[in-house]
């Protein structure tokens, strides 16, 4: 019952709240808590550390996310477990309150800080818990046109679930992971405002290219196709995300996670002019914008190619030439 440390006086909480917004706008399926007092659905458990967390590879320092808390898994006991580095939490507080010009910093300033970091780091280390516990939608579901599309099986994905340990160094796939985290903490630290957006917006300002690099998704779409400029996009970064861009959001890690590609760059392939109005065959215009792209590698690419074999021959037809192009490096 480790997981009880957390918010157990509280009738709602915000972990709680993201979990559902995974099942609700995501239709992923999670389980209901065992200890329903406390919380409504299931949590890993939640450590606090008293010591400082040391990462030889990569050599950070500051305020970086990885230093203030982490996600791992137990894959004997299947359990997921989330920790909290108390000593840098701690020192990141003050660095805080000493950057928002606090001159005299006191108690109650600094539990109100340490709460709110606490709940910012748990929110973003939840997101990797969820990304691998949880069963999101299949593709066929994401057709509207094929409906008798062969189903391959549940989410047999291999989730990289040690990242926050860096058992491997693929930065591409670490950006992808880390997007999300980052991304559903934005949302939820924009939905409660205040000092949590400005404890959230300064720590951001402190962290790798990985926790920052998915404001260069949907360009497009969260630059605002009102701004559209004698018919071409403007170059606009995303700040701020808000509940309109779910859809998008889960729209890219549903097909991506189904796939089995975690990529940032297939992430920036498939945002690239994403319509949220094309609803018709969201899966068919996913593996088309896929087969079309020339800067994937090739593990990615023919990752989709073999789905689109089964959920959308007639796309593996149209583009058989460039397909061969890709496969012989032509």
């Amino acid at each position: 019952m480790k997981e009880v440390l957390f918010f157990q006086h509280k009738k709602e909480n915000i972990l709680d709240h993201l979990i559902y917004l995974f099942k609700n706008k995501g239709g992923w399926k999670l389980n209901d808590s065992t200890h329903q007092f406390y919380h409504k659905f299931e949590w890993p458990d939640i450590i606090l550390a008293d010591r400082r967390r040391v990462l030889s590879f990569p050599k950070l320092d500051g305020n970086a996310i990885e230093l203030l808390g982490s996600y791992t898994f137990n894959n004997f006991e299947k359990i997921g477990q989330v920790t909290l580095y108390k000593p840098a939490i701690l020192s990141c507080a003050k660095d805080y309150l000493k950057a928002s010009g606090t001159i005299s910093i006191n108690f109650e300033d600094t539990k109100k800080i340490i709460e709110i970091l606490s709940e910012i780091i748990l929110i973003h280390e939840f997101v990797h818990w969820l990304v691998e516990v949880g069963e999101s939608p299949k593709l066929e579901y994401m057709s509207q046109t094929q409906k008798t599309a062969k189903s391959y099986g549940l989410n047999d994905i291999k989730y990289k679930g040690q990242i926050n340990d860096f058992k491997y160094i693929d930065i591409d796939e670490i950006s992808y992971h880390e997007s999300f985290a980052q991304i559903f903490t934005n949302y939820f630290c924009n939905l409660f405002g205040g000092e949590h957006w400005a404890v959230f917006s300064w720590l951001q300002n402190q962290q790798p290219i990985q926790y920052v690099i998915y404001k260069d998704l949907f360009p497009a779409v969260w630059g605002g196709r009102d701004m559209i400029i004698d018919g071409v996009f403007p170059d606009q970064n995303i700040e701020i995300i808000e509940e309109k861009h779910l859809e998008q959001v889960f729209d890219l890690l549903n097909f991506t996670r189904d796939v089995d590609c975690q990529s940032f760059e297939l992430l920036k392939v498939l945002s690239s002019n994403y319509s949220v109005d094309d609803k018709k065959n969201k899966c068919f215009g996913f593996c088309e914008k896929t087969i079309k792209a020339i800067e994937l590698e090739s593990a990615c690419y023919f990752k989709i190619v073999e789905k689109c074999k089964l959920l959308h021959s007639d796309l593996v037809s149209k583009y058989k030439g460039r397909i061969s192009g890709k496969k012989y490096g032509l």
